[in-house]
């Protein structure tokens, strides 16, 4: 019950109710170290992100490198994301009927390609996940969200692929209705074709998703899906 509220949370952008979630948790002698990966992984707290990996990783070493390829990513450390990768593709060739672990290489991997440029071979590996897993009710349900529709969409934006992006943004919003990716991508399309209206509406759709969050983790998921150099800079809370 604890996992699903707090996953739940972290979908809705209620990253403060979930840190007080975890605080209580703590207190009360209960550690789920993978959802606040997950909690400061959404919120972009890059430290404390890292640190809860670290004490995951004491019990799973292929998760933690699955973690840390991520949070590389979002930061666009594209070197350590791609020594992480490495690990679960080494893991991967030696686990070969772990359909978990192919998700998070397919994942990572597609990523990283459309981040170096390397747009083909990166969507390739972006739908194949969507595809695996877009009639599996669990990886939609209780907040989970589209999760790899939206991944699929963020490695599109990455590389300018307009058209694949949309299928993508849509996709996740069909399948999630509350997609907040999903609106804001669907925002960057707009505003890079020059449709303003447009723009405006997945703008206020985006906002309605995330009515109890913080405006600057709204603003901070826009930077990042936009291509900002900059990114943002500072820890948000």
């Amino acid at each position: 019950h604890l996992e699903t509220l707090a996953t739940s949370l972290i979908h809705d952008g209620r990253f403060a109710e979930a840190r007080e979630l975890k605080k209580q948790a703590l207190k009360d002698g209960v550690r789920l170290p993978h959802v606040w990966v997950r909690l400061h992984t959404a919120e972009r707290d890059w430290a404390e992100a890292l640190k809860a990996v670290d004490q995951a990783s004491r019990r799973d070493k292929v998760t933690a490198a699955y973690s840390r390829a991520v949070i590389y990513l979002k930061q666009g450390d594209l070197n350590r994301a791609a020594a992480e990768v490495e690990v679960l593709r080494g893991e991967a060739s030696r686990r070969k009927n772990d359909r978990r672990l192919e998700l998070r290489l397919w994942e990572t991997q597609g990523l990283l390609l459309c981040l170096r440029g390397e747009a083909d071979a990166g969507l390739k590996l972006l739908e194949k996940a969507v595809e695996r897993t877009k009639n599996d009710y669990t990886h939609h349900a209780w907040g989970n969200g589209a999760y790899y529709m939206e991944q699929w969409g963020v490695g599109a934006l990455a590389c300018n692929r307009l058209e694949v992006a949309e299928e993508a943004f849509l996709e996740a919003l069909a399948h999630d209705l509350g997609s907040v990716r999903g609106a804001l991508g669907m925002q960057v399309i707009a505003e890079r074709r020059g449709r303003t209206e447009e723009a405006a509406r997945y703008a206020a759709l985006a906002r309605k998703f995330w009515t109890r969050a913080s405006t600057l983790h709204l603003e901070a998921e826009l930077t990042a899906l936009r291509g900002s150099k900059e990114g943002i800079k500072t820890t948000l809370r």
